[in-house]
């Protein structure tokens, strides 16, 4: 952009090792955005997969312990009527919430509803999930102020089979760490691709030098042959087109070179013909 501003762009001459290592950086760039932008998407997708299981496995974990702690034929909603949340949540290791209807009905963050931070209504998408189209268990995005995190519920039914009671994990205490954990995979992907992008960037550099070594050659040769140099021959290192290129070249010199001596003779012939005619005269 700073060579634009100054007027050196676009260049009158412009070599061809440059635009090789122009192509292969515009090749590299697109290459390491694509991969980029898919590898966020899957450490985005992954880390909700992560957190939706780690989730789901606490909810489960909850009904399991409910089920071992109920009489013969009591079902577990009964069970958590009489159960200390607080003594579930330490047993599982993370919050509880507990939800009747659409109200909350026992936490174990009170502090966090008495201060407006988290609402005592269940989030609509929870309730629309859960009480409307009969999931029993659903996962939704939550936030305070722009603090996002997510939660996971879980419906315990009654004996008609209707939600009693719904019981709700934020991952509010874990996400720092669960960002912590995303920034630094996307930090590790990111410096692949950068890695990444300067093995290609060497990469190019390596050709574009091969490949303009001989070219650059050729036109040593040129300017040779345009003044009447046709001694020095051009070395053939690669069997590709360009040595082919590089091989007609060196045949072609040689004709120019014979041509030039056979003129020569001929010239020399011309003249030693005319000093003896003029010798005869």
């Amino acid at each position: 952009y700073g060579r634009w501003r100054i007027g050196l762009l676009p260049a009158a001459r412009v070599r061809f090792k440059d635009k090789v290592l122009n192509a292969f950086l515009g090749v590299g760039l697109v290459t390491v955005l694509a991969i980029g932008i898919v590898g966020q998407e899957v450490v985005e997708e992954e880390t909700v997969g992560a957190e939706r299981e780690g989730l789901r496995r606490h909810l489960e974990q909850i009904e399991q312990i409910l089920a071992l702690r109920a009489q013969t034929g009591e079902l577990p909603y009964r069970v958590l009527a009489r159960t200390d949340i607080d003594s579930l949540s330490a047993v599982i290791g993370a919050d509880v919430n507990v939800y009747k209807g659409p109200s909350l009905v026992a936490t174990t963050r009170p502090q966090l509803v008495r201060d407006r931070l988290i609402s005592d209504r269940m989030p609509i998408g929870a309730y629309e999930a859960v009480f409307l189209k009969g999931q029993r268990t659903a996962f939704v995005q939550e936030n305070i102020g722009s603090f996002v995190y997510r939660a996971g519920y879980h419906a315990l039914l009654d004996e008609r089979g209707e939600p009693h009671f719904v019981v709700s994990i934020p991952t509010l205490p874990e996400q720092e760490r669960i960002e912590e954990e995303r920034t630094r995979t996307t930090a590790y992907l990111f410096g692949a691709l950068l890695l990444l992008l300067l093995v290609v960037m060497s990469t190019a550099a390596i050709v574009a030098d091969a490949l303009a070594r001989p070219v650059g050659r050729l036109r040593v040769g040129l300017e040779a042959v345009a003044k009447g140099q046709f001694e020095q021959k051009i070395p053939v290192v690669t069997r590709d087109e360009v040595g082919d290129l590089v091989r007609t070249f060196n045949e072609m010199q040689e004709q120019l070179a014979e041509s030039r001596r056979e003129l020569a003779q001929h010239e020399r012939q011309l003249a030693w013909r005319e000093m003896a005619r003029q010798v005869a005269h």
